[in-house]
């Protein structure tokens, strides 16, 4: 089996690639970069939730792995377009990163057993969002300098 690095050093790799190519991107228009760069945002966060998921709830709690991988996809989901591109957008860092905390506590426990099929205990979904919503932290940093940065009025005059 593939070590989960040996992924984060090709899926680093893979990035490095795509923002040192320039040409790339003088080919592409607008739209198509915009959505390079939500993709590589979903990405990154997937890989980041997955990651804490498996470690939390599958290796140290024992639920299968299988499902933890569902749940965490349906995390990445509804906090992506809830917090990420609607809370953040509309408020600051701090803001979002606790509307995360308080959305993932509240899908892992509530939403949870209806996709594993056993109980998940509040402390167990608590601990997870606490350390899903550290990176979040930084993830805000890079969703807000790349994806939400704010755009001249192309009809305002200078």
């Amino acid at each position: 089996m593939i070590s989960p690095p040996f992924f984060v050093i090709v899926f680093s790799l893979f990035l490095k690639k795509i923002n040192m190519n320039a040409s790339f991107r003088k080919n592409c228009n607008h739209r198509e970069v915009s959505k390079l760069k939500h993709i590589t945002a979903l990405l990154i966060k997937t890989l980041m939730v997955t990651l804490v998921l498996l470690v939390v709830m599958s290796a140290i709690y024992n639920y299968p792995v299988g499902s933890t991988v569902a749940l965490s996809l349906i995390v990445v989901a509804l906090s992506y377009i809830i917090g990420d591109i609607g809370i953040l957008r509309v408020s600051n860092n701090t803001v979002a990163t606790i509307s995360d905390l308080l959305l993932t506590t509240f899908v892992l426990w509530m939403v949870g057993p209806l996709i594993i099929g056993l109980t998940v205990s509040f402390w167990v979904s608590f601990i997870s969002a606490v350390l899903i919503s550290a990176g979040e932290y930084f993830f805000h940093k890079y969703v807000s300098s790349l994806i939400l940065r704010k755009r001249e009025d192309p009809y305002t005059q200078t």
